[in-house]
């Protein structure tokens, strides 16, 4: 079964499928990052510290004062911001086995932080206080320090131009959503349809869990047929479903780049988008914009569900 997983991701907050997604980091990933160059360099520097946390440590938390650049030497962390009026948080973003976090602090020292950090497990980290060290680390290694600051401000536009790209997707989608007359099963679809081509995958298979079986999904949209609604009906799997009978049923070819997502509300999970891409892969940028338009969608069908129960209510007792 190993083998037919190899492409499939879980675009999902539990922690199980994170640490899935990068449990093993590729090797040429490692040796083309500008950061391993000069990790040896980092620990014996007397400018550079490490730190290592165990499983859920909180690194800092949000409004604390930390004037530290952290590289992650190993393993994976969560950013997290406070929701308004509650104890909960939501995750941005993980940081895994090379990242950088902590940029800001070159030029804002003592700016309360915004986010909290912690493990998701077991982390080793290097860092650097900003405040102190920097100019003696400047003035000691000019030209690491402008391939490093080189490094921070590409990555860093990397990140500014994901967060552009999310907004627009959100910003697309919600047009669509909000010019919807009539919330009903065509206008479900048609959705699915435009959420493909802002998302450019090939295609997208849109499962319900069955109302009755739990244990069950039904394809309820390929988006290969537009405007059919499917009945095939799969018993699942605990992963989601057995995958041999996704390829065949489906016809999807096992070669495919899949990424699953989960759509729910209060945490309940309802239904399953399986968005499909044959050349392209899953890139971060792309597994954020599927989760936060997933969860736009998953607000449409829930009001396409409750609708039908009231009109169903309303037949019942007119009976």
């Amino acid at each position: 079964m190993e083998k037919n997983i190899k492409n499939i991701e879980f675009n999902s907050p539990i922690l199980s499928n994170i640490k899935k997604q990068t449990s093993n980091i590729d090797i040429n990933t490692i040796a083309n990052n500008w950061l391993t160059k000069y990790l040896d360099l980092f620990e014996k520097s007397d400018f550079f510290e490490k730190k290592e946390l165990q499983k859920w440590s909180i690194l800092f938390k949000e409004w604390d004062i930390d004037n530290n650049l952290y590289i992650v030497k190993k393993w994976l962390l969560s950013i997290e911001k406070s929701l308004a009026n509650t104890k909960d948080t939501k995750q941005l973003a993980t940081l895994k086995t090379w990242d950088f976090f902590g940029e800001w602090s070159i030029d804002k020292s003592d700016i309360k932080k915004e986010v909290t950090i912690k493990t998701i497990e077991d982390s080793q980290l290097l860092y650097i206080d900003w405040k102190n060290w920097l100019q003696n680390f400047i003035e000691n290694n000019p030209i690491i320090w402008y391939s490093l600051l080189k490094h921070i401000i590409i990555t860093t536009n990397q990140r500014l131009l994901e967060s552009n790209k999310i907004i627009t997707n959100n910003y697309e989608i919600d047009k669509y959503i909000n010019s919807l007359k009539i919330i009903n099963l065509k206008n479900v679809f048609w959705l699915i349809d435009k959420i493909k081509d802002i998302l450019n995958v090939e295609y997208i298979l849109y499962f319900e869990k069955h109302q009755i079986m739990e244990s069950f999904l039904t394809l309820r949209y390929d988006s290969r047929e537009s405007n059919k609604m499917q009945e095939k009906v799969f018993e699942r799997a605990w992963y989601f479903l057995n995958l041999d009978d996704l390829f065949l049923e489906c016809n999807v070819d096992k070669k495919d780049k899949i990424i699953v997502n989960k759509l729910w509300i209060w945490n309940e999970v309802f239904w399953y988008l399986i968005l499909v891409r044959k050349n392209n892969i899953f890139n971060e940028s792309d597994k954020k914009s599927f989760s936060s338009i997933a969860n736009s969608l998953s607000w449409v069908i829930k009001k396409l569900f409750v609708d039908k129960e009231q009109r169903d209510k309303i037949y019942i007792e007119m009976i």
